[in-house]
């Protein structure tokens, strides 16, 4: 992995791609300083970057991983911050590019903050048992007044925010969504130790959580074949059943094959799928058409909080469906025309266009269409340039023997 030493918080880089993000788990490529001694370029999944947080007083290092796509393409995404990032980053990383792969997910920003005093930051009271504990509220104010700003201000981001925390820090997510509840959309709490400093969180919910704006948020916890823990969870779920405002969906998820420790894995991918449950319509495209999927993002966007589109290569996939299955080109077009509209910068919807043009007879057009995939695929690097220029050439041939047909 390449690390730049130099990279601070106003310098805005790309965190590239994680499609090779399992095999680097399996090498741990963040933690170990593996040397390349072979021929070859870096695998690069994030950035490392410090920043100065004037709330706890320290630098703190953060691991980010964008989308892939990121630089090239001009939109926004969900960001999933991470707690305990030193050990967990990879794996968040890892599962969230592959639920987006999968279409069980947007694609999203994934922000890990690594520790320094993890009894000291995600602890909201201090427990005389447990010396330099308490620091909870100063974390809770560089979360709330530094990370999140500064993160929505360096990337491209949407109004939608998940925690994902394990044991302390799942203990620490589900005190966020009482103490501070607009911070995040979306929590999961893996094993959550809410027996702390005598199950001072659940006395807050019995509280607080009524309280709370009914506004939509998702909390999914998990709990692995940890009996100690049971009791003081099994008071808080019953606090989620009876007090939690009607838009606040809680799901809890006993997985009695994991210990403490291998949890993690499964909560995460349980977690966000959870939270992004309904995500991928049902019923095949050409039965939904184009109607149906937009009505189905429209629906995302309410449950969501923000304007969600359908995906480009969703609108793709119709509309070659349409143009190879159904024989309607018109069909095609109209919905090649929609992804043209919805993604004016990517040169892939371009080059469909000029595809079912083309095979429509209308060259010229299928030229302008082609000419417009050449000239944003040069502006950005895209590994398909070649093959628009080839599509170019092919429908300018066709145009130039047209027109000296009598």
């Amino acid at each position: 992995m390449h690390i730049d030493p130099n990279f601070r918080p106003h310098i805005r880089r790309r965190a590239p791609a994680v499609a090779l993000v399992l095999l680097i788990v399996g090498l741990g490529v963040f933690g170990t300083g593996i040397r390349a001694v072979e021929p070859g370029e870096p695998l690069t999944i994030g950035r490392y970057v410090k920043y100065w947080s004037k709330a706890l007083g320290e630098e703190r290092t953060l691991l980010i991983t964008t989308p892939a796509g990121y630089e090239r393409l001009d939109r926004r995404h969900p960001v999933v911050y991470v707690l305990d990032g030193e050990g967990n980053h990879i794996l968040a990383a890892a599962v969230t590019n592959f639920l987006a792969r999968n279409n069980q997910m947007p694609p999203a920003i994934v922000v890990s903050i690594t520790n320094t005093s993890r009894t000291r930051d995600f602890t909201p009271t201090a427990a005389a048992d447990r010396p330099g504990s308490g620091g909870g509220a100063k974390f809770m104010e560089f979360f709330k007044t530094e990370l999140v700003p500064w993160v929505e201000q360096n990337y491209r981001t949407e109004p939608y925010r998940i925690l994902v925390g394990h044991s302390l820090c799942g203990m620490y997510a589900i005190w966020t969504m009482l103490a501070e509840p607009d911070l995040f959309q979306g929590l999961v709490a893996v094993s959550p130790y809410v027996m702390w400093d005598n199950d001072y969180v659940v006395r807050l919910a019995a509280e607080r959580l009524a309280a709370i704006p009914d506004t939509r948020r998702s909390l999914f916890i998990t709990l692995g074949n940890e009996p100690d823990y049971k009791p003081a969870l099994g008071r808080f779920l019953k606090l989620m059943k009876e007090k939690a405002p009607k838009n606040t969906a809680c799901r809890f998820v006993p997985l009695e094959n994991e210990t403490h420790g291998s949890v993690l894995l499964e909560s995460i991918h349980r977690g966000l799928a959870a939270i992004y449950s309904g995500w991928q319509p049902s019923g095949d495209l050409l039965t939904l058409g184009l109607k149906g999927l937009e009505e189905h993002y429209r629906q995302l966007s309410r449950k969501y909080g923000y304007t969600i589109e359908v995906p480009e290569a969703m609108l793709n996939q119709l509309g070659y469906l349409y143009l190879q299955q159904r024989k309607d080109s018109d069909a095609a077009i109209t919905v090649f025309r929609r992804n043209v509209e919805l993604f004016p910068n990517s040169a892939n919807v371009y080059d469909s266009l000029g595809e079912a043009l083309e095979q429509t007879g209308q060259l010229e057009e299928a030229a302008r269409a082609y000419r417009e995939a050449v000239s944003r695929a040069e502006k950005n690097p895209d590994a398909n340039l070649n093959i628009y220029r080839q599509n170019l050439a092919r429908a300018e041939a066709a145009c130039k023997e047209k027109s000296k047909t009598p």
